[in-house]
């Protein structure tokens, strides 16, 4: 399904528990997703399940 295509959602604190779920099930249905989050590790291994077109950038 593709029911948020053309959509945007920022996440903050996205990197673990109801901010993951919710960028990947936003992510699933076609939104483009902004993640950020203070672990380094969970947010690479969020865009590395999420797949292509993800990516982790540092802004400090």
């Amino acid at each position: 399904m593709a029911r948020l295509e053309g959509k945007g959602s920022f996440n903050n604190r996205g990197t673990s528990g109801i901010g993951a779920d919710t960028a990947r099930l936003f992510a699933e249905e076609g939104a483009k997703v902004v993640i950020t989050g203070r672990s380094e590790e969970k947010g690479s291994n969020l865009a590395d399940a999420l797949g292509d077109g993800f990516f982790l950038t540092s802004l400090m």
